[in-house]
């Protein structure tokens, strides 16, 4: 309880410690419901104080605590671990690890009918629909998820709404936008705070998106101070992308890449790829004038962003793709050169090569990274 309340009065740090102290003296053993949510409580620090790797070894440490001897398949109670694990495999930009952990997150958590895990499961899912161009499958997954944290009388329930009115304003629906900051009476003159973090950084985008760029700023600026002072570094990382954008919007470009700098800055270590790529397309053409602050990490964005920001592929050109293109797809995605595949497949390095080119111009890329990146966007291929 007192980790609870150092998180919700924005002391992330106080509240890792705390939990880390109890986890020492044996607290966070307890068996049950109750000790697997104190342990998600950590996760949940973690992954705000971005430190997305820790969190990752933490749902799998409890994924594998959780394994039925009986059958040796996974615990009901694991359900919620999976979920978690989906979410922070999507921040890196990983959508075939988070699909795989989300499915088999339902698929245990099936056996319990909590409705809580039903509702994690559906609002981190919606992510990765939006991020799919699965719109409107994610809009009704975060309208569902609301609904179950109303009936379940989760006191921040309205981050679900919040990430609906990202959608909204990317679609370019900002009345709709105005309608749910109305009713949720956000205004920049109420004090940042952790409970309404997600909607006060959607208000945020409402603002930028309205041209009311000088409150803009100085709302921004006010979450700044917050977040940095709680060391919620990864809401940092999005009020510097945030501010990159009010500031491209300004015509003022020099502040907009050094804003967006800082942001690739703090995400690059943990590889929060995600808090780039969710965001108005008009921050990603900034990345090539950053590209220096952590060169790796930018040109795995650049890659992706060429193939978010690609215009749609024609009616049929993926059923063009042959069954051997596919396979040797895959295998180029799995890391193989093209003697390996040749070996492989029993088939000419030139026999390869052709094939190759076959693939590159179906997909219309130029390079193997950028052949990988489509495809795993469109899910033509596993990893």
């Amino acid at each position: 309880m007192l980790s609870e309340a150092q998180k919700r009065d924005g002391n992330l740090p106080r509240a890792i410690t705390t939990l880390e102290e109890a986890e020492r003296q044996g607290l966070m053993s307890v068996s049950g419901f109750f000790g697997l949510l104190v342990q998600i409580s950590l996760v949940s620090c973690l992954y705000f104080h971005g430190q997305r790797a820790a969190a990752i070894q933490r749902c799998e440490a409890m994924i594998a605590r959780l394994c039925d001897d009986a059958h040796g398949q996974p615990s009901p109670l694991a359900g919620i671990a999976y979920t978690w694990l989906g979410r922070l495999h999507y921040e890196a930009n990983d959508f075939a690890r988070a699909q795989a952990a989300f499915e088999t997150g339902q698929r245990v958590s099936e056996r319990v009918e909590l409705d809580m895990y039903t509702m994690f499961g559906l609002a981190y899912g919606a992510l990765l629909q939006h991020a799919r161009g699965e719109t409107e499958a994610a809009l009704d997954s975060l309208r569902r998820a609301h609904q179950l944290a109303l009936q379940t009388n989760l006191a921040d329930a309205a981050w679900f709404p919040a990430w609906e009115a990202n959608i909204r304003l990317q679609n370019g629906e900002i009345a709709a936008a105005e309608a749910w900051a109305r009713s949720e009476a956000l205004s920049s003159d109420e004090p940042p705070a952790y409970m309404r973090l997600e909607a006060q950084l959607a208000y945020a985008r409402l603002l930028i998106a309205q041209e009311a760029y000088d409150e803009a700023d100085g709302w921004l600026a006010q979450l700044e101070a917050y977040a940095r002072a709680g060391e919620h570094l990864r809401p940092l990382m999005t009020i510097h992308v945030l501010k990159a954008l009010a500031a491209q919007a300004r015509g003022q470009r020099q502040a907009a890449v050094d804003h967006l700098a800082q942001a690739v800055t703090l995400a690059a270590p943990e590889q929060y790829a995600r808090v780039i790529l969710d965001e108005d397309r008009a921050v990603r053409t900034l990345l090539p004038y950053v590209r220096q602050a952590a060169p790796r990490f930018v040109d795995g964005l650049l890659n992706s962003a060429r193939v978010m920001d690609a215009p749609p592929l024609p009616d049929g050109l993926l059923d063009a793709l042959s069954e051997r293109e596919h396979e040797i797809l895959q295998l180029i995605a799995d890391g193989l050169t093209n003697a390996d595949i040749g070996e492989r497949l029993f088939i000419a390095v030139s026999t390869v090569k052709r094939h190759i080119n076959h693939i590159y111009d179906k997909l219309d890329v130029e390079t193997r990274t950028q052949a990988v990146a489509k495809a795993r966007a469109l899910g033509l291929v596993d990893g």
